[in-house]
């Protein structure tokens, strides 16, 4: 640490002594500097007495002198007007990846650490940040007014100004709620309607330069603003958000067509398995009871041989018996016979069902010449001319795709040799085999957003070289060959100590049995974060009291109700009333609803239904959530959370799930969790008790692919750099990914011993013969060096946000397994996998690291599970993702302020009994208790409200 080094210069210890509590400030002065606390005091303690600390006195000469001083110690430069440029040249290029002004903010923070810059005042950020927003909008203002012709105002306006236009766009914002043929016929009309707009949103954004990121934000906004609204703004504004809107919601229409395609194919070859299995067993069980008898007929002596035959025949027809006989002589060659016959009973649902989506989707294919590809056109063209393919000659049919199994089951020969096609077979094997091959990549969807190809995802390094140089990615700053010879030399290491202790049986958890020549794993004990009975010895005897009171505690201290602006400032002439708001936030987040709120509570419905729409959306939740994550992180408690000896910051990654009231999209079946319900998945990333960011995701999507995503997404002052996870949070790529941006990922493990078989070596493996425990395999270095180049736009795609991880790893794994850039990202997902285990097993403590940083999201998931179970169920409200993830916000937003409350009494209760023994006992206390908050009841927002005074309930309060 640099903090604790000896080589300070006599000036500063002089200009230190000065005063102890300025220099402090000025250390705080730094960006984004992160000084542990104890580090701090170790270096201010060296150069002051008690003394010194009463006596002197700052003055304005003697604080520039200080910081000066501190300032060559740290290497860092003052800031001047001569960086301006610089820091206004990052914002431009950040304001084209996200037009999130906290997201330049944070940007732009990060940038001044880079370069050892001292951060400039807050008005001088803002001024920049304001600035280089207005020239965005001028800019893209610019653009449409020179690339849009009238016939491009023509079809814009006209999806404005018609008649019926606001049931035709508020039809357009409406989501799929599930795969049924109803509603994908709604998704189909809205397909119709956007694909002749669709074609003036391609013309029309790339000359913009915006990032996908920023055409997804843009979107959103349409979902809150109503026709009337949009016709307020400048025009060429208005014709932004509805181009970006287009483009997207035309993308997601297609990728729900694709999806229910997918959907429809598999639910329906299940059945027919199912019901082809069945009568297969009901078959088989008949007739083996028919042969039996027949069998038992031919030895029985009481019967004359001259009727045995009559008999038998009335047994079995004798069809029936020569049938049965050939396939129990010789072997069946039609397996597949049952379920083609379920098939053809079931041709009429692949018509009405498929059909109707076949034909809007635009395929395409990887493969020159796939003879599925043509199959579809070919049926396309037969479906448009409304001609059945019954009614086509056998000539006519591509048989390029039916291989020699089965033909059988799909032509048949008549006595003259004339084949026939069987039509409606071939249409349902087109089917099969197009779901087969969207999995595995051969066929794409190029207007979507996850059936893409995976090469269009990726950005050019050519074009955004100079974005990339200023971002500062780990992987791409240090050459690659340099840090796989690192990497190599660590793993190699890590190898011959691992082999070294378990000999020597120096390895606790891991012994060597040489009799069996097996290695045996005994599973740790693992202590509990927060002990029970300090939690229940601090909280019981505090004051309960109403949530309603808790937020305005909050508010009070932070301001974060503050960040909820109306939808149109201008235009909104009420000032904001934080009872009412209050009333709102809590109605979704406890799951209560504004109806029954209304009925509990002094809030009219109408009242709550106008703050929901006028104040809660994503953007304002989040900005909310994020000052209080902000706010909390500055507490006097914070730092102590921290794990004992360690200066990272921990961040914990779990999904929570929740029930959806309404059916959605994203809502799907789990009978584990859902029984005969619905639901979603929470997926929150939490660091020091604060949850950081939360984000709703799919019940039947892997919780893996978002870990990045979540993380990257960040712009809170909480920047964890070590990420912690359950066995769910691992993939195949995840170590690669985690690790190219400065990330240091550390799943959970819960068998060591199975563990050994994912140790891969640098080397040869039969370089390890006389290991105990040998490798599995290599890891093929010269193959990362080989595909470097597309390892690099990978990241630089993930970088830009012009892709989402999610995406990223479904298109990865649908990629052939002979594709070398996926082989490439795996072996390093190998290498980094590979050091983690080995330091696990060498060092036990990361482990419990981990499962304690685990402990703590399960904590909070408690609490977010009691907050959402106030209105009945621990469910989400809302009728579309996006407003159940409003709802989910809501939730998040409640559960930090209680979380706030308890970290501001912690940290009275510390200021007031300094110590260890006070710091041990917060310690074992959790911040994430709600024993003393009420979250039911009769809601009283408007008259006497009960303020909160911290100091006087520690006073009054002995622990």
């Amino acid at each position: 640490m640099v903090s604790k080094c000896s080589s300070l210069h006599a000036k500063v210890a002089c200009a230190l002594q000065i005063g102890y509590f300025k220099a402090k400030k000025i250390f705080f002065r730094f960006s984004l500097h992160k000084i542990p606390k104890e580090d701090l005091d170790f270096i201010l303690s060296r150069y002051f007495t008690e003394q010194s600390l009463k006596t002197f006195q700052i003055t304005k000469y003697e604080y520039y002198f200080q910081r000066d001083a501190i300032s060559q110690l740290f290497e860092y430069k003052l800031w001047s007007n001569e960086f301006s440029l610089q820091l206004y040249n990052r914002a431009k290029i950040s304001v084209k990846r996200d037009i999130s002004p906290h997201f330049i903010a944070y940007e732009l923070l990060d940038f001044l650490q880079t370069q050892k810059i001292v951060r400039p005042g807050y008005s001088t950020l803002q001024k920049v940040i304001s600035q280089t927003l207005t020239e965005e909008r001028i800019r893209l203002k610019s653009c449409l007014q020179q690339h849009l012709t009238d016939s491009h105002r023509e079809s814009l306006n006209q999806l404005i100004k018609k008649e019926n236009t606001l049931s035709e766009l508020a039809a357009l914002k409406q989501d799929a709620k599930n795969f049924k043929l109803s509603m994908m016929r709604l998704e189909i009309k809205k397909h119709d309607t956007l694909k002749p707009l669709h074609a003036v949103a391609q013309a029309i954004l790339p000359h913009l330069d915006i990032s996908q990121q920023n055409i997804t934000y843009y979107a959103s906004l349409i979902h809150h603003y109503t026709i009337y609204e949009l016709e307020q703004f400048d025009i060429e504004q208005t014709y932004l958000y509805l181009l970006c809107y287009i483009l997207r919601r035309h993308q997601q229409i297609n990728d729900n067509l694709v999806e229910s395609l997918d959907f429809n194919v598999k639910k329906l070859e299940k059945e027919i398995k199912e019901k082809a299995k069945n009568q297969a067993a009901q078959d088989q069980g008949n007739h083996d009871k028919q042969v039996g008898q027949l069998i038992l007929l031919y030895v029985d002596d009481g019967v004359n041989k001259d009727v045995i035959h009559q008999k038998a025949f009335k047994i079995l027809p004798k069809e029936s018996i020569r049938t049965i006989g050939e396939k129990l002589v010789k072997k069946q060659n039609r397996k597949q016979d049952p379920k083609w016959k379920e098939r053809d009973k079931a041709a009429l649902q692949y018509v009405h069902n498929l059909r109707p989506l076949f034909m809007k989707i635009d395929f395409e294919s990887s493969i020159s010449d796939n003879p599925l590809l043509k199959a579809m056109q070919w049926m396309k063209e037969v479906f448009t001319k409304k001609q059945s393919l019954a009614q086509q000659p056998f000539s006519a049919f591509p048989r390029g795709l039916i291989s020699k199994r089965l033909e059988p089951y799909l032509m048949t020969t008549d006595d003259k040799e004339n084949s026939t096609m069987l039509a409606n077979r071939f249409e349902m094997l087109v089917y099969q085999q197009l779901s087969k091959q969207m999995e595995t990549g051969a066929l794409f969807v190029k207007d979507s957003i996850r059936h893409r190809p995976f090469a269009d995802d990726l950005v050019s390094l050519k074009d955004k070289k100079k974005i990339l140089k200023d971002l500062d990615i780990p992987w791409m700053r240090i050459p690659v060959k340099k840090q796989l010879t690192s990497l190599f030399k660590e793993l190699q290491t890590l190898l011959l100590e691992f082999d070294n202790k378990l000999k020597k049986g120096e390895i606790k958890h891991l012994k060597y049995n040489a009799v069996t020549k097996k290695v045996l794993w005994v599973k740790p004990k693992f202590v509990a974060e927060e002990n029970t009975t300090e939690t229940k010895t601090f909280y019981k005897n505090l004051p309960v009291l109403d949530i309603a009171d808790i937020l305005r505690f909050a508010h009070e201290r932070t301001g974060f109700l503050s960040d909820f602006i109306p939808l149109q400032q201008r235009y909104n002439k009420k000032d904001l009333n934080i009872d009412d708001l209050i009333a709102v936030i809590l109605s979704q987040g406890l799951g209560i609803g504004n109806h029954k709120m209304a009925q509990t509570s002094d809030v009219s419905y109408a009242i709550l239904e106008d703050n929901y729409q006028q104040y809660l959306r994503l953007g304002t939740l989040r900005n909310s959530n994020m000052r209080l994550v902000n706010a909390a992180s500055t507490l006097d408690i914070f730092s102590h959370y921290t794990f004992d000896n360690l200066q990272a910051l921990f961040g914990a990654l779990d999904g929570q799930k929740f029930e959806a009231m309404t059916p959605t999209a994203k809502a799907r079946h789990s009978r584990k969790y859902f029984a005969k319900g619905r639901g979603v998945v929470a997926y929150t990333l939490l660091s020091n008790h604060i949850p950081i960011q939360s984000e709703v995701i799919g019940a039947h999507e892997h919780e893996s692919s978002f870990v990045f995503d979540i993380w990257y997404k960040n712009t809170s002052l909480l920047t964890p750099t070590i990420l912690t996870g359950d066995m769910h949070s691992r993939n195949k790529a995840n170590f690669s990914i985690l690790h190219w941006f400065g990330a240091d990922f550390r799943p959970s493990l819960k068998n060591l011993k199975a563990e050994l078989t994912n140790i891969y070596a640098p080397k040869e493996v039969s370089r390890y013969k006389k290991f105990i425990v040998q490798p599995t395999g290599q890891i093929d270095k010269q193959l990362i060096l080989d595909e470097k180049d597309n390892i690099d736009q990978i990241v630089a795609t993930l970088a830009l946000k012009e892709m989402s991880q999610s995406t990223l790893i479904k298109k990865l794994c649908a990629l052939p397994s002979s594709n070398k850039t996926r082989q490439a990202v795996f072996e390093f997902n190998k290498l980094i996998q590979s050091i983690y285990t080995l330091k696990c097993i060498l060092n036990p403590q990361i482990l419990v690291d981990v499962h304690r940083s685990q402990n703590r999201i399960e904590s909070y998931h408690t609490l977010r599970a009691a907050i959402a179970k106030a209105g009945g169920r621990k469910a989400l409200l809302g009728q579309t993702d996006i407003e159940m993830e409003i709802s989910n916000q809501c939730g998040r937003l409640i559960a930090l302020a209680i979380i706030y409350y308890n970290m501001c009494l912690h940290s009275c209760y510390l200021n007031k009994h300094p110590g260890q023994k006070a710091l041990k006992f917060l310690k074992k206390s959790s911040s994430v208790a709600w024993q003393h908050v009420h979250f039911t009841g009769h809601f009283t927002f408007y008259g006497t409200i009960n303020k909160i005074d911290i100091n006087k309930i520690i006073e009054d309060i002995e622990f």
